[in-house]
């Protein structure tokens, strides 16, 4: 529908007897949409007036450039920053009823593109897309004034604000004397928008015979009196406002009846302005006019609520009822219970959503209630305070918890188990497997806090594409990569974090044994156990470059190593949770160079801040040159098991390399086809010589389209761009 619209709109706009020069500036037909349940009104002009260039851009340029956009807050257009000056009225003469979907005809007094700095289109709004019109529940868009950003925001089930419903926003400005829309009802046009102006101060009674005749006290109050009444009057509460008017204006019956007629009149109302603790008699237009008010408003409130104290009571529609105590405890209970669940957040999914996942196979919230009330049993919990499933549900809603993993986050096994596309034996051994790894990893981190052994997590975080902007332009272009390759030390929680981009470093095998061997070569501790967690990732973390890295360690320091992978599709580790950190940080940040990504990285956590390691080509060695082992495969012929079946693998002070396939099994030598006898037994790694000796070389491709996207950058950051090596 909100293509429709948008073509709907165009299409009125150049068809207005308007040349295509002065037609309205960037009006993208992909990206218009209205975030509201009310008509959205258009009102005619007659003159068009534009103030941007002597150049007058052609109508199809102008909706190709995303000059304007639609703000939800106020229902108008906005320019964005670069054409901000730019003062148009907008030449169409139609109303759009969002609720039919049709234009109807109307006349209005102007609406104005309105310059509107504060704002600009960022990468995450996707106006054009269908859902912004979901009905699925409730929505609407907010505005980031300090960065410009409209973001969709859903309310969460059961929580909306009523404040911000767009009926209760109208009738909060209509009490306030601000200018508002309202729907427009006579027997010629019914609903639609009409603008309600705002509450002025209107002119004073100048009238002679207001004082000489009838005694009135108009000329003794001066315009600033006036002034100040005004501001006063309109600050109050909609209360205080009737409580206010009624007691400024008298009311009595009517003192002379005419003899042998019916009169409707009934009483008298004399006004009253109260000056300095004076009181003045004025006139009506006097009193009406001062207070912005009209007479139908004032005769009801007073003749309807002629006591000053019945006014002034405001009225409590929805009253602050007393929490009850049991109610209390029962909510307490269920977050106890749901904080000792253990939950994680979305492995591939972070840059759209900030859920934790139950880490449980649950299918529905009756079967983790049915688990709550084993909770309650278990610890003994009074019936009284034991939470119905209605208010399980409700405190479970006020949480950023759900059960429901997205389907990128599920694992392939799973998955096609659930479509009974995997047979029973095969699935119920991968849960096994799945199982025996999170138990000896959960036993692991029990012996490290014992201090037994060290124990590390390590991951590379998705791919980061720089420059990180919001310009339109940005999402065609090519953008520099650069890798996180992230190092979790389970003991004191500390965090490495390695950094590099595409013109610096690869992702082959010794890139990420260069960042490992690093890190483990600062550790204070060297000959204390070492227990390595990360998936089966090949290239980083199951290879022979880096076990010949890993035994000469061992050797040299005589420190036993194990390397230990999760089952693939159940890879969850703490790396994760910094990985997430990092992506919130991120968000809605502008980033010019990959130095920009470090800073974000280092604000992620302020009690324990992330350590950054900045990589340039140089730091990389070629640990291919330690041959000692020729291949971690378990097997020799056809059939037997391959590196990809390996769950574990043991480095011994002894010169040996052990495996396991099952984390229940026993450790097994590895068969050893060694190309050298002797390892080297050099501490400082001297020997070892350089991956790189010289940048890598970017395409001619990529190079091109950052320099294009030099015009949305800083000029401080381009010599960065211009002396990146290419082809």
């Amino acid at each position: 529908m909100a293509s429709s619209r948008s073509r709907t709109l165009l299409n009125l706009a150049l068809t207005n007897d308007t040349p295509m020069d002065n037609c309205i500036e960037g009006v993208n037909r992909d990206e218009m949409t209205v975030n509201s349940s009310d008509p959205f009104t258009i009102e005619p002009c007659n003159d068009l007036t534009i103030t941007t260039s002597s150049e007058k851009p052609s109508a199809i340029k102008i909706l190709e450039e995303k000059r304007v956009v639609l703000d939800p807050k106020s229902g108008r257009f906005v320019f964005t920053d670069q054409y901000q000056e730019t003062n148009t009225t907008i030449p169409v003469n139609a109303v759009l009823d969002e609720r039919t979907g049709q234009f109807v005809s109307a006349s209005f007094d102007d609406l104005n593109f309105t310059s509107g700095s504060d704002y600009s289109p960022s990468e995450s709004e996707d106006l054009s897309s269908e859902s912004s019109l979901s009905d699925s529940g409730p929505s609407y868009l907010l505005l980031d004034e300090s960065s410009g950003i409209i973001t969709k925001k859903k309310s969460r089930k059961g929580q909306g604000n009523a404040l911000n419903w767009t009926r209760n926003q109208r009738k909060r400005k209509r009490m306030q004397g601000k200018e508002y829309s309202s729907i427009k009802r006579s027997k010629e046009v019914t609903g639609v928008m009409e603008r309600r102006k705002e509450r002025t101060l209107k002119s004073r009674c100048c009238s002679e015979t207001c004082s000489k005749k009838f005694g009135k006290q108009c000329n003794q109050v001066s315009e600033e009196d006036r002034k100040e009444i005004f501001k006063t009057f309109w600050s109050l509460s909609w209360d205080e406002k009737k409580a206010y008017v009624v007691a400024m204006v008298s009311h009595k019956p009517v003192a002379l009846q005419t003899t042998g007629t019916i009169s409707r009149r009934t009483n008298t109302l004399t006004y009253n302005l109260k000056i300095s603790g004076d009181t003045k008699v004025v006139c009506k237009k006097m009193f009406l006019n001062t207070l912005s008010l009209g007479e139908w408003s004032v005769s009801n409130w007073v003749t309807k609520n002629p006591h000053t104290s019945d006014i002034g009571m405001v009225k409590k529609n929805n009253p602050v009822k007393r929490q009850n105590k049991k109610n209390i405890a029962k909510v307490n209970h269920v977050k106890s219970f749901l904080d000792n669940l253990p939950k994680m957040p979305s492995h591939y999914c972070r840059q759209s959503t900030n859920k934790q996942y139950i880490d449980v196979q649950y299918r529905t919230w009756a079967e983790v209630y049915t688990d709550f009330k084993k909770y309650l049993t278990e610890h003994d919990i009074d019936n009284s305070e034991k939470a119905t499933y209605k208010c399980f549900l409700d405190a479970v809603h006020k949480t950023n918890i759900s059960i429901y993993r997205p389907k990128k986050d599920q694992c392939d096994v799973c998955f096609a188990y659930k479509n009974k596309n995997v047979p029973e034996d095969e699935y119920q051994l991968h849960i096994k497997s799945k199982e025996q790894a999170r138990k000896e990893k959960a036993s692991d981190k029990e012996r490290c806090k014992n201090g037994d052994i060290q124990m590390f997590t390590v991951d590379l975080q998705a791919v980061q594409t720089i420059p990180l902007l919001s310009a339109g332009s940005n999402y065609f272009k090519t953008k520099l990569c650069v890798h996180q390759f992230t190092i979790y030390n389970e003991s004191d929680k500390n965090v490495s974090c390695y950094v590099w981009h595409e013109a610096e470093g690869g992702m082959d095998s010794n890139i990420f044994t260069s960042c490992l061997i690093d890190y483990l070569q600062k550790l204070e501790d060297k000959s204390r156990p070492i227990v390595i967690y990360s998936d089966g990732c090949c290239a980083q973390n199951r290879n022979t470059t880096l076990s010949n890295a890993l035994l000469y360690y061992a050797k040299v320091h005589h420190a036993e190593i194990q390397q230990k992978y999760l089952v693939v599709g159940h890879t969850q580790m703490e790396c994760d949770s910094v990985h997430a950190s990092i992506e919130r940080k991120k968000k809605g940040k502008e980033l010019y160079v990959p130095a920009d990504f470090n800073t974000v990285i280092k604000q992620s956590r302020l009690s324990q801040p992330y350590q950054v390691n900045y990589l340039n080509y140089s730091f990389f060695k070629d640990f291919s040159s330690i041959n000692y082992l020729k291949s971690i495969r378990p097997g020799t012929k056809k059939g037997d098991p391959c590196v990809v079946n390996i769950r574990a693998l043991k480095y011994t002070v002894e010169n040996e390399v052990q495996y396991k396939l099952s984390f229940d099994e026993e450790w097994q030598k590895l068969p050893q086809r060694k190309l050298r006898q002797q390892l080297q037994t050099n501490d400082d790694m001297t020997t070892i010589p350089s991956l790189y000796n010289e940048r890598l070389t970017i395409t001619k491709r990529k190079y091109d389209d950052l320099q294009d996207l030099k015009l949305m950058i800083p000029a401080d950051y381009h010599d960065f761009y211009d002396n990146l090596p290419h082809d």
